[in-house]
């Protein structure tokens, strides 16, 4: 074989090599896709939204999620799915058509019932995994279908402590002792921030914020809360806003060095087809359950694939590490009375209970222009480094101000001091050119006039 020939031969083996890899990156990389189908959102005379509960452990499980009504997946693509999650609340049988539809499905299939029923359904042997709820109270219906789902996956579950819903309004004096205290005791520490929308110039602003980079440089923690929307069952915000008044509430953080690199949301926002680009600003969401019924007309939906949830717990509310295996924040609000505060901790630890420090968690929040982004317990502003273990004061933040003023203000001196000189030398020639030609004219006219 001739060289050219062999060259040529290499170049295409190494196209093929190419490919192939790219084929595997890609395979590697495909999203999990799972269908969550229902006949009843709950069982008929119950209280408990058993859906909810389905789709919220289900937002643990790193995969996009489809929401469809049993009635309405005849037409649906089954094979487009790695797994299904089948929740019956109703006693009937299912229709012979969606057994043949779910029987020709050849992954695994999660089947919840939640109903009496007069005999076994043959089908149900045909299933991957069938658990029966109905005869268990609320809670442990829950915590069953909750164990059921995360046994799909294959991650390990991480507990944070966190000081929620802190105000510009709170006892700045007392978060600060707070902040010290987790911090000697060595306990890794978020702070859910409400948002801020008005008087972002105030002095109470101003010391908020300081306060919130003193929780930065002594290791915790920032993301944000979403703003409480309701009165009672009513809306008392436009839902359509909500995005817009976020990413306003985040830039205004950003302006004083302050980088939430997480969204805190209500639980009943996954339902809010309005707010899903909200929800897609992060890949990690901490999500506060709501003790009311959540109410919602229709429940099919598509759910983007996130890569870190995590269920906030309020302290009253914990009882047991065990009994958890999605990622959790045990919560106290950042208000707590500080001997409360320090008895409620110590309560926690003789649980044996070890904190995750969220900054070893990688995530992310991509607001418009602007990426925060925490890598490897770094924070990163549009991939600049803005970690900070120095405390930066308001004096400081306000010198620092004064300096960037100072620098722009030289360089804008500087700038026409430049131009100034070339003005100045050019004034120079062109003086020095009329000069020479004002003598020679002389010369000329004194020749003429001897001659």
């Amino acid at each position: 074989m001739t060289c050219k020939g062999k060259s040529i031969l290499i170049i295409i083996s190494f196209i093929l090599s190419f490919n192939i890899l790219s084929i595997k990156n890609y395979t590697s990389a495909k999203e999990k896709n799972i269908l969550i189908t229902y006949d009843s959102y709950k069982a008929y005379g119950e209280k408990l939204n058993l859906l909810n509960e389905v789709i919220k452990s289900s937002l643990n499980l790193e995969s996009s999620l489809e929401v469809i009504n049993l009635e309405e997946i005849e037409n649906i693509n089954f094979n487009s799915y790695d797994e299904i999650i089948l929740l019956k609340n109703k006693p009937e049988e299912f229709k012979e058509n969606i057994i043949n539809i779910l029987a020709s499905y050849s992954n695994k299939i999660l089947l919840i019932i939640n109903s009496d029923e007069e005999k076994e359904n043959l089908f149900y042997k045909e299933i991957s995994e069938v658990i029966r709820i109905k005869n268990l109270e609320d809670y442990d219906k829950n915590k069953t279908v909750r164990e059921a789902i995360l046994r799909m996956s294959k991650k390990n579950n991480k507990i944070f402590f966190m000081l929620d819903e802190a105000y510009p309004f709170d006892d700045l004096n007392e978060l600060l002792k707070k902040i010290d205290y987790l911090y000697n005791k060595g306990i890794p520490f978020i702070i859910s921030s409400m948002p801020i929308f008005n008087n972002k110039n105030s002095e109470a602003m101003k010391r908020y914020m300081e306060v919130l980079r003193y929780a930065e440089s002594r290791g915790g923690s920032i993301i944000l809360h979403y703003p409480y929307i309701y009165q009672k069952d009513n809306v008392s915000a436009d839902i359509k806003e909500i995005s817009s008044k976020m990413i306003m509430s985040q830039k205004s953080f950003q302006d004083y060095l302050v980088y939430a690199t997480a969204i805190d949301i209500s639980e009943d926002w996954i339902y809010f087809s309005d707010i899903n680009k909200y929800l897609d600003t992060s890949n990690t969401l901490f999500i506060t359950p709501i003790d009311e019924d959540i109410k919602i007309s229709k429940y099919n939906m598509k759910i983007n694939k996130k890569e870190n949830v995590i269920e906030k717990v309020p302290y009253n509310n914990f009882n047991n590490k065990s009994n958890y295996l999605n990622n959790i924040a045990i919560t106290l609000r950042s208000d707590t009375d500080f001997e409360v505060f320090k008895n409620n901790l110590d309560t926690i630890k003789e649980n044996q209970i070890h904190f995750n420090d969220f900054m070893n968690m990688n995530s992310y929040v991509h607001m418009r222009e602007d990426i925060i982004k925490k890598e490897n317990g770094n924070i990163f502003l549009n991939n600049i480094n803005v970690n900070s273990q120095k405390f930066i004061s308001i004096k400081d933040f306000e010198n620092m101000f004064i300096r960037e003023v100072e620098d722009t203000t030289n360089n804008e001196e500087i700038d026409l001091s430049y131009a100034n000189r070339w003005i100045i030398l050019l004034t120079t020639i062109a003086s020095f050119i009329f000069l020479i030609i004002g003598i020679r004219s002389r010369n000329l006219d004194r020749n003429k006039f001897f001659k």
